[in-house]
This record gives structure tokens, sequence and C-alpha cells, in this order.
């Protein structure tokens, strides 16, 4: 930090700004630093650098007495109540201040590095004829005037915003939409209930066409009697067909068959049947009806 302290002191001289430092042991807090330099005349400052969370970098500059809440700033800057701005990590003051923690000053605006750095300045700084703060080292304050701090803020193209932090103002810049919260959304109208469908008509079952079939003969379930024939008589299809006769050898047979299986007994005839005598059915003997070999 030597060096940026250096650094420092040549910018001020080639500004042609006078300043006085006063060196003494580490003061990295205000009440430390107090009792380094409470004797000096001049307005003793406190710097706080604070961030937010879309990562928007501020650095406050006030007098040591100013209160200065960050519940208050962040409702000041735009900044959504529930994740108000914090004090900065460590890394993050190197990476843009350029300085360690307990040795922050608002000097680290010469640095590139700090021009997204917006820096909040209290307006009370203009009714003291010095002001103080560390040069990059906690081991070491600076007095410079006003005027002489806000002629090295504009040659370095910094925006001196002097602020009252006792007022309730907003500090939300025009058009900064970064910084503004985002505008309620608008509650959706509830969407009209859509009407019911109507049900579907019930398909009728699909009939299929009935085929008027013929009614089936009755099968015979009893040997049937022969029709009285003389040998050598040819039977007619009509006689075949009549299901009381059949052809086996050239002899005639009674047989219990339905009129349905002999359709065509003309085709199924080799030669003319020829009815013969049907031989009797041997009597039943009585003796033996309903009873079985043992």
């Amino acid at each position: 930090m030597e060096a940026h302290r250096e650094q420092l002191f040549a910018k001020l001289k080639e500004l042609d700004v006078s300043t006085e430092t006063i060196e003494h042991a580490a003061a990295p807090t205000c009440e430390e630093h107090t009792a380094q330099v409470g004797h000096v005349s001049g307005g003793q400052a406190k710097n706080l650098c604070l961030r937010d969370k879309k990562g928007n970098m501020y650095l406050v500059t006030a007098l040591k007495d100013t209160p200065t809440g960050l519940k208050e700033i962040s409702e000041r800057l735009g900044v959504p109540k529930s994740s108000p701005v914090r004090l900065a990590a460590a890394e993050k003051m190197t990476e843009f201040l350029q300085v360690q923690p307990g040795s922050v000053t608002p000097f680290s605006m010469m640095f590139p590095s700090a021009a997204s750095v917006r820096l909040l300045i209290d307006v009370n700084f203009k009714s003291h004829e010095k002001l103080m703060f560390h040069p990059f080292m906690n081991t070491a304050t600076t007095l410079i005037s006003p005027d002489g701090f806000e002629k090295f803020l504009t040659s370095c193209g910094v925006e001196v915003e002097y602020v009252d932090f006792a007022d309730s103002s907003s500090l939300v810049k025009k058009g900064d939409a970064a910084k503004s919260p985002a505008p309620a959304k608008e509650p959706k109208a509830p969407k009209e209930p859509k009407a019911p469908k109507e049900p579907k008509p019930a398909k009728e079952p699909k009939q299929k066409p009935t085929e008027d079939k013929a009614p089936a003969a009755a099968s015979v379930s009893a040997p049937v009697t022969a029709v009285s024939a003389a040998p050598g008589q040819e039977l007619t299809s009509d006689d075949w067909a009549s299901g009381k006769y059949g052809r086996a050898s050239g002899e005639l047979k009674v047989m219990p068959w339905s009129h349905t299986i002999y359709k065509k007994p003309d085709g199924w005839a080799d030669a003319p049947v020829v009815a013969a005598p049907l031989a009797a059915a041997p009597a039943a003997d009585a003796s033996t009806s309903g009873e079985r070999d043992s």
C-alpha cells in the first residue's frame, strides 16, 4: 500500500492541492482513529464499502458522528428490503478499491477499478475546513480541504454526489433501473371456468344382420319303421331324402339320421338302391331287463 500512498501524493501535488499527513499508530476503527487524531481540528471521516445483492458497489464517506444505518441507506437507494446493502467482503474491497479493511478511503476513487463504485459524500463535510482520510494505510491520516477533495475527485472523473444522510429522500438515479426495485406485477385476472362438455350420445350397439335359417329338422331318436317296398323296387330321391333309408351293400336298413344329412342322397349312390326286407329286431329278454352281469 505504500506504492498507492506515493501515487496519491504525486497526483495531489500535480493538482496543486495542499495536504498535511500525520503519522500515528494503526487505527483500523473510528474509536482507535479518534484516539490518535482526536486532538486535530477537522472533520474525522468514516468510510463504508457496501455491496448489494446485484453486485453494485457503494462507498459511503461521512463524518464519524453522522448516522449511516444500512437499512435507511438501502431504502433510499431503492434496494429491496429483503436483501439490503451489506459491508463488502475484504476481497471486494481489494478488487474495487485497492485497499485492505481498516484502511478504506475515498482516495481509492483514483483507480480505474473503482469506476463502477458509486461515491456518496456527507453534505456536512462542507462545514469543515479540513477533512481527514487514511492515505491507503491506517497508520497515517491526510488532511485535505473540501475544495481540494472535490478537485481531486473531479480529476479522477468521479461524480461528486453530496448526500444529507439525515434526510429520507430517494437516492435512486433517474433511469437507473438496475438499482431501483422492479415494479410490482399486476395480478392475473382469474380465468373464466370452461363450460362443461356435453356428454356424447351413447353409441347404439351394432346389430349383426340375422339370416333367416330354416329350422333344423328334429333328429330321430328311435328306429324308424321301413317303408314297405317290394324286392327289386328302386328308391327315388324323395324316398332316400326322407331319412328312413340308408345304403349299405345294397341292403335296406332303417337309419335314425336327420333329414339334413342326406341333402343329396342320389349323389352318394353309385347304383340304384334296391329295397330289401328289413330283418326284425330280436325281442328283449324280460328276465334280464334292467340287470347287469355280475
